[in-house]
């Protein structure tokens, strides 16, 4: 199972946490949860983040519910 598949799994199996920051930003910028979910389903990995020292994440975009994501970073 690639990377996005993995990704996307956890987010059927809701296994996932979304940080206080990303809730911040989604209200900034009029998203929704669903928003997230649906650009993580229907988007790309764009870029692979290794300088964090949280770990390793994944920056996706795609297309939310109502319009585009410009990205989302998901770390696995």
């Amino acid at each position: 199972m690639g990377t996005l598949q993995k990704i996307q799994q956890r987010i059927i199996d809701r296994d996932y946490l979304m940080s206080s920051h990303a809730e911040e930003e989604m209200v900034d910028d009029s998203l929704e949860r669903k928003d997230i979910e649906n650009a993580i389903f229907k988007g790309r990995i764009e870029k692979k983040l290794t300088q964090d020292s949280r770990g390793t994440r994944y920056r996706i975009e795609g297309l939310g519910v109502r319009w585009a994501v410009d990205s989302c970073c998901m770390q696995i």
